[in-house]
């Protein structure tokens, strides 16, 4: 008995590993055929941001900017999601960039005189109808860069 109830735990195990794989790969295929263009002629820092999300969900990672470089920021959301809110955040707390005072722009262009790291902050918003299942989805940041010269 103890055998079985082991198989059925890897067998469970399995099939989620398994799906969260397909799923991330599908993440993955929107970005590269949906999100990816958006970058334009700025060069993709070879990482990919986010993955599912659930409406209301926020996230928030550091990156880098370094002085001398032109960098591009694109949220991209599958559509189910709507737009993802951005807001890029210094290090001494000062926000440089919201979106939501831009209509939700989904990409913007920034460069900054020296080094520094920032916060990058994103927010799903809720569906407007609050007794609406909450959407998983894609929801994804992409930040590219070029020369400033």
């Amino acid at each position: 008995m103890n055998s079985m109830h082991n198989l059925k735990i890897l067998v469970v195990s399995a099939g989620l590993i398994l799906s969260s794989q397909i799923l991330f790969s599908q993440c993955r295929t929107f970005a590269k055929n949906t999100c990816e263009s958006q970058l334009e002629d700025y060069m993709l820092n070879g990482r990919m941001y986010g993955g599912y999300m659930v409406q209301g969900q926020e996230t928030e990672l550091f990156i880098v900017l370094s002085a001398g470089q032109k960098y591009r920021i694109v949220g991209c959301t599958k559509p189910a999601l709507g737009s993802v809110w951005i807001q890029l955040i210094d290090g001494n707390g000062k926000v440089v960039f919201d979106n939501s005072e831009h209509d939700l722009v989904q990409t913007w262009d920034i460069s900054v005189k020296s080094t520094q790291e920032f916060r990058l902050r994103t927010f799903v918003p809720d569906a407007k109808n609050k007794s609406a299942t909450r959407i998983r989805d894609c929801s994804l940041l992409l930040l590219g860069s070029k020369s400033a010269s």
